[in-house]
């Protein structure tokens, strides 16, 4: 419930021009650790394995931790929640010039490209009504991830994943000092 006030309270700021972000260089590695070892248990819950690849060290990011946490704790709850049962979910990190670039591979249905076109609009959830049914949600988690990445200056995409599942990525800058 504190998740989903948080969500209001996000897109209400982002609408009015409020969403504020305090961006400072940011072991971004550290951060990934800790938010996937904190939502461990939700991935036990289904028996779902979660891997993490990255390099044992990426440069820092220049970003706002709390708002970082909030697109990583929403990445990998949509993995979670739309991943069947006993799956595997797969976080990457890596440097690509003057980005980190992080991935989420979920093993969930493919989304559909008319679904891509609007995955990030607020309140947008599946068009299946089978899915909105079973999945509850407001469909702010996405779009408020989306402001949050371009606040950033990043920018946040979604493709297949070869065989099944879905990547959701984002792009962060490095700091001044790591380049």
């Amino acid at each position: 419930m504190n998740r989903r006030v948080a969500e209001l309270l996000d897109l209400a700021r982002m609408q009015i021009g409020q969403l504020d972000i305090k961006p400072e260089p940011l072991e971004i590695d550290k951060v990934i650790a800790e938010v996937t070892e904190q939502l461990e248990i939700i991935f036990a819950s289904k028996k779902q394995i979660l891997i993490l690849e990255a390099p044992s060290s990426l440069p820092k990011v220049n970003a706002d931790r709390g708002k970082i946490e909030q697109v990583l704790y929403n990445l990998l709850s949509n993995a979670n929640k739309f991943s069947p049962t006993g799956s595997e979910i797969t976080l990457k990190a890596r440097n690509v010039g003057k980005k980190v670039i992080i991935e989420v591979e979920d093993s969930a249905s493919p989304i559909t490209a008319r679904e891509k076109s609007r995955i990030f609009d607020p309140y947008y959830r599946s068009e299946d009504s089978m899915k909105r049914e079973r999945f509850p949600g407001l469909g702010l988690g996405l779009s408020v991830s989306k402001r949050i990445v371009e606040l950033h200056q990043g920018e946040i995409w979604v493709k297949n994943k070869a065989g099944r599942g879905n990547v959701f990525a984002f792009s962060l800058a490095t700091s001044r000092s790591d380049n």
